[in-house]
């Protein structure tokens, strides 16, 4: 299904929705945001074809997380929410948007130490903040003359558009931590510095 958020809809529509499909019984995935899930809808979810889900995590520095993008969610919860979502049997990968507006090497390492903190997930994808028009951190990139005002994004496969000045990463950094930041994930802390060579 394709939905951002597909469990941030009232918790009778996501049971209704699964009277409903049950009876259509083909398989389906989802994406949508740890905060929304408890073992009880996905318990249900499961029943009734769920199986798999993508979450997104944006942040693993809990002040950016809060302050810029208004996810009021700590990291000890996520890491709670993503064992529960483990416990599930329903397979899951997490999503990655590196690149933000303000994003320094070390929101991006913490990001990393949120990740290596959680278990369960069989994927994990990288992005680039892609600044759609609309929305907030659009207008504070503008804002800070980190993008033109008439610039129109590509995709989040894409470089990055945004014109950084350090300690903030600029579009070769982003680039070279979108192909790094799931082997700095999976290898052990002792490898980081070849990592980053």
């Amino acid at each position: 299904f394709v939905d951002d958020s597909f469990l941030a809809r009232p918790r009778e529509e996501i049971f209704k929705f699964c009277d409903m499909y049950e009876d259509i019984g083909l398989p389906f995935w989802f994406n949508t945001r740890s905060e929304n899930c408890d073992a009880e809808k996905l318990a249900r979810l499961k029943e009734v074809g769920c199986y798999r889900i993508s979450f997104g995590i944006e942040c693993g520095n809990e002040e950016y997380r809060q302050k810029v993008l208004k996810r009021k969610i700590t990291n000890s919860e996520l890491i709670e929410r993503f064992n529960v979502i483990a416990d599930s049997g329903i397979a899951f990968s997490i999503n990655l948007i590196i690149g933000m507006p303000g994003e320094t090497r070390e929101l991006i390492m913490d990001t990393i130490k949120l990740i290596r903190s959680s278990h369960g997930y069989d994927a994990l994808t990288v992005s680039t903040f892609t600044p759609y028009h609309g929305t907030v951190l659009r207008e504070v990139a503008i804002k800070n003359g980190w993008l033109e005002p008439t610039r129109i994004p590509k995709h989040t496969t894409s470089r990055s558009v945004l014109n950084m000045p350090p300690p903030y990463l600029n579009a070769d950094e982003i680039e070279g931590l979108m192909k790094t930041v799931p082997l700095y994930c999976y290898f052990p802390e002792t490898e980081w510095e070849n990592l980053r060579r």
